[in-house]
């Protein structure tokens, strides 16, 4: 597998990578990380790029969409939100059924699912 970073004029950097077990050319998009442009040993590179340029009004639309885009400052902005009006939630059901509670965090849990603190 080998990186490099192409820069396309008009796009800005696209993330080339060769696959040994890639069979096809791809071009894929994921917000927070930009373009990837994968491609098999048995093609070579300037093939590869030639996707880009076929694909272009793809690529501009989803420039378009995601431009101002920024995953890391959404998710912050969600958890404090979300944190917000959980905790004043907690607070009236704490009183409501006369259950005290310790503390309340959020956390981003992706494999414990179900588990219990306190």
């Amino acid at each position: 597998m080998k990186t490099k970073k192409e820069y396309i004029q008009g796009i800005g950097f696209i993330e080339v990578k060769r696959w040994k077990s890639s069979k096809n050319i791809k071009l894929s998009f994921k917000p927070g990380h930009g373009f990837l442009l994968t491609y098999p040993y048995s093609s070579n590179k300037s093939s590869a790029l030639k996707i880009i340029k076929i694909h272009r009004n793809w690529i501009d639309k989803i420039k378009e969409k995601y431009d101002n885009f920024e995953v890391k400052d959404l998710e912050i902005q969600e958890k404090k939100l979300l944190k917000v009006k959980l905790e004043k939630r907690l607070k009236e059901l704490s009183k409501a059924h006369n259950l005290p509670y310790n503390k309340f965090f959020l956390r981003k849990m992706r494999s414990r699912w179900g588990s219990c603190s306190g």
